[in-house]
């Protein structure tokens, strides 16, 4: 039987976000006998990737423009004055993918996080292919935003953008809006959401509700996120401390949708005689200020097997996101058998049975959270609880998983 040939494009540091999940699906679908080659433009960190094109490699001069391009890509929402910093993306601008090899070959082109400049959403009108879009954001079907916060907009026409901190009803969101929905009501493209709370987002927006929509969750490497025995990895990583640790962790805390204010207020309802607190990732240290527990932060962690270690070495972990199409840190901290506190909100409620994997706390209470975490690290039946969220996560969450649920959705696609 002919091998199934799919060209990924995704955008972005394929060791982390979005392009994580992504670069695990691709692996996944290798070892499961699919030709699956991935475009991409971000830092490869001198990692070996297998099957990556980068762009920045192509050329001399492929890294310059490929930075210029991103910077176009965000550029533009600089003609208003005082825009929030939360990104915002147009997809005007792209690398010409149409010339590679790969695209040529490939029988199916499958799109992921595709912003920071690689791909111009023109470029769809050209693609002689089945074309499935892994919505991993709210951007495929917003004026330019990543997450909408309050913002009901996008469900019709975007405009008086909250993000671009516009005060007239056409602005750049309503142009930009109106050119990716008259580009995409053009195309069949199938959707995938990571989450269920991301597919239906994505089924009530204007751009989408016409599309096919359905849900593969996002994806990890459950060999790799696994258990270690908490007392000796304290002692490797020379954590020593008896006191319950919470985690924290975030690739910017300066996200407004990660709603780092409401773990301030929770973390202060905990006895410091009984709590720490370790954080990794890009927190501000102003986020933290005024906290009354004992703070280590860890900084930027690049190394899965150190990361799964500062899961498995903590007792709870904790999430504050106001809005998030999954939560991969979730489901890495329920694989190392630590169980997560996060708002029944958005992505998350996906991926944690309330009391069963974890505490679903009331959106957007720091009451709740500190009530969740207490609940955790008193719970009699804790290890039964850490035992239900590793379950979970190799059932649900594994990348050898979900890689098989996405090639039964290329045989379909194909067939049609």
């Amino acid at each position: 039987m002919k091998k199934i040939k799919v060209l990924h494009i995704v955008a972005g540091d394929l060791n982390q976000g979005a392009a994580r999940g992504a670069y695990w699906l691709h692996k996944g679908l290798i070892s499961n006998g699919v030709d699956s080659a991935m475009l991409n433009n971000g830092n490869l960190s001198g990692e070996q990737y297998e099957n990556v094109i980068n762009i920045n490699e192509l050329s001399y001069f492929s890294k310059r423009i490929n930075y210029f391009r991103s910077r176009l890509d965000i550029y533009f929402k600089r003609i208003y004055k005082k825009p929030r910093k939360e990104i915002f993306s147009t997809g005007l601008f792209g690398y010409n993918f149409l010339r590679l090899k790969a695209y040529k070959e490939a029988d199916l082109v499958h799109l992921h996080w595709i912003n920071g400049g690689l791909v111009d959403i023109s470029v769809l009108n050209k693609i002689k292919k089945p074309i499935i879009w892994t919505v991993r954001d709210m951007w495929p079907f917003t004026g330019g935003c990543h997450y909408t916060l309050d913002c009901k907009r996008y469900l019709e026409g975007c405009g008086n953008c909250f993000f671009l901190n516009s005060n007239k009803e056409k602005d750049l969101s309503t142009y930009l809006f109106n050119r990716k929905k008259r580009l995409l009501d053009n195309k069949s493209i199938e959707i995938v959401g990571i989450s269920n709370w991301i597919s239906n987002e994505a089924k009530k927006s204007k751009i989408l509700r016409n599309h096919k929509i359905s849900t593969i969750f996002n994806n990890i490497d459950t060999e790799v996120f696994v258990p270690y025995d908490k007392i000796e990895t304290r002692k490797e990583l020379k954590i020593e401390s008896n006191k319950a640790i919470v985690v924290v962790g975030a690739i910017n805390s300066r996200n407004t949708w990660k709603g780092f204010a409401f773990l301030k207020d929770a973390l202060n309802k905990l006895d410091p005689d009984k709590y720490q607190v370790l954080t990794f990732g890009k927190i501000n240290p102003d986020d933290l200020e005024a906290i009354n527990l004992e703070i280590t932060n860890l900084g930027f962690i690049n190394d899965d097997v150190l990361l799964a270690k500062i899961y498995a070495l903590s007792d709870v972990f904790v999430t504050t996101a106001i809005q998030e199409a999954f939560g991969k840190t979730v489901v890495e901290s329920m694989a190392c058998k630590t169980p997560v506190v996060c708002f029944d909100n958005s992505g998350p409620s996906d991926l944690v049975a309330h009391k069963k994997e974890g505490y679903l706390a009331k959106a957007f209470s720091p009451i709740e959270l500190a009530k969740g975490i207490q609940w955790i690290v008193d719970n009699p039946n804790y290890e039964a609880i850490c035992d239900n969220a590793r379950k979970r996560a190799v059932e649900d969450f594994d990348y050898r998983v979900t890689s098989k649920k996405y090639i039964e959705l290329y045989k379909r696609k194909l067939k049609e």
